[in-house]
């Protein structure tokens, strides 16, 4: 079975990393009790954790998987579901408040999402996301030229 698989932002290394080393670190200093033990299971997950989209070339299916230690979670589609992969462009923001003085800090950034876009409209799979333009634009030539579907591009100025 050929097979090719993307991950998702949601498992980037360097986060869960982070997380599970600070889990980590407050249950060996709390090892002494139930929480400790609490603690360390919480960072193991968190390390230990992946999501993404895998494809079946070969049978031409594809699922967005969960996977937790080396068990895999998802259920397989085929691909006369989707029809294109698009890009769209999309502004996300955060928005912090200060404390005493009550000043609002906003940032926005532009990034661009690679979508596999279903014929019903309803489902969707995000592939691949970027802040630069051509780096999407890359990836969804890749893509398409693998799966043979065209390139629909939504939001652009």
């Amino acid at each position: 079975m050929k097979t090719a698989i993307i991950k998702n932002r949601t498992s980037d290394n360097g986060f869960k990393i982070l997380v599970g080393g600070i889990f980590m670190i407050f249950g060996l200093l709390t090892i002494s009790n139930y929480v400790g033990y609490l603690f360390i299971f919480i960072s193991l997950i968190a390390l230990f954790y992946t999501s993404g989209t895998e494809f079946d070339l070969e049978h031409k299916k594809v699922r967005m998987f969960q996977k937790y230690f080396w068990i895999s979670k998802g259920s397989w589609m085929d691909y006369k579901e989707f029809y294109a992969i698009s890009i769209k462009k999309a502004k996300k923001g955060l928005q912090r408040y200060g404390g005493r003085t009550h000043v609002s800090i906003s940032t926005f950034s532009t990034y661009y999402d690679v979508f596999l876009m279903s014929k019903t409209g309803g489902n969707r799979i995000l592939l691949f996301t970027s802040k630069r333009k051509t780096d999407s634009e890359e990836f969804a030539k890749l893509w398409s030229e693998k799966l043979g579907f065209p390139i629909k591009t939504y939001g652009q100025e």
